[in-house]
């Protein structure tokens, strides 16, 4: 069937396109482990063969341990879940010095400072009690829309918390802990590259009931996204590329293009 529309924001490019068609400056290595298209890129174990995503800010930062991004290649067919990839071991195609597109995990502008991310960080909920628990208090709510064990008031409001968080953590084996601070509130992180749903928490019973607010604090990024950029170090898991700027402005999750001069 014939195209018959057209939209007029067409298709920037692809990750680790070429931007442009300056002189450029491209190098060969093996695949320490899969490489995404449009990732930095750092040395690997063979410090003259391989290259790897960056697993440190030193990747990043240290002269002598950064490479560039991985480029694109027609070569390489589309996997299931629509990436594209070199895969462990084969021959990377690496951007040393000139520009490409790369996709961004916050807005990017022109001239922008480029961060690139060397770490994945876990998804982060909390939820915020708004009084203390009393006797009588009994809580209940919601882990991936499956009903945690109900918890009786214990003791005090600290105990009662405790025995929540201990609840929360052995509800789903999606969560890497469940931690009170013994007076309001309880944070809750996942495994890393897993996310969870939390909600309706809420207190029913004894003389009064708090209200908990619950709210996703970090939404957390996977380790897919390693080698990615950005316009800050996001809690010290990216670092700043000394010899990169950003050319072209993006919004977040889109395209924009990373000037690199190695």
């Amino acid at each position: 069937m014939p195209q018959l529309t057209y939209s007029y924001d067409m298709v920037v490019g692809v990750e680790g396109e070429l931007a442009d068609a300056r002189q450029s400056t491209i190098v060969s290595r093996l695949a320490e482990g899969d490489i995404r298209f449009g990732r930095f890129v750092c040395v690997g174990s063979d410090l003259d063969g391989q290259c790897r995503v960056p697993n440190s800010g030193t990747d990043v930062s240290n002269f002598g341990r950064h490479l560039g991004f991985s480029v694109a290649t027609n070569a390489k067919e589309q996997k299931a879940d629509g990436t594209v990839q070199y895969d462990d071991g084969e021959s990377v195609s690496v951007l040393k010095s000139g520009a490409v597109l790369v996709r961004t995990e916050t807005a990017m502008n022109a001239l922008d400072e480029v961060y690139v991310r060397f770490q994945a960080k876990s998804q982060e909920h909390t939820l915020v009690f708004d009084a203390s628990l009393v006797t009588g208090n009994q809580i209940d709510g919601l882990i991936d829309n499956v009903a945690i064990t109900p918890v009786a008031f214990n003791v005090d409001n600290a105990t009662t918390l405790a025995d929540l968080a201990l609840v929360i953590a052995n509800s789903n084996a999606n969560i890497l802990s469940a931690v009170s601070n013994g007076t309001n509130t309880i944070t809750i992180t996942t495994v890393l590259d897993k996310s969870i749903t939390v909600s309706d928490f809420l207190v029913s019973g004894g003389a009064s009931q708090p209200t908990i607010a619950t709210t996703e604090t970090d939404a957390g990024k996977p380790t897919s996204d390693i080698g990615i950029v950005r316009n800050d170090n996001d809690g010290s898991t990216a670092e700043l590329g000394a010899f990169l700027r950003c050319v072209r402005s993006a919004p977040a999750g889109e395209l924009a293009t990373v000037e690199i001069e190695f």
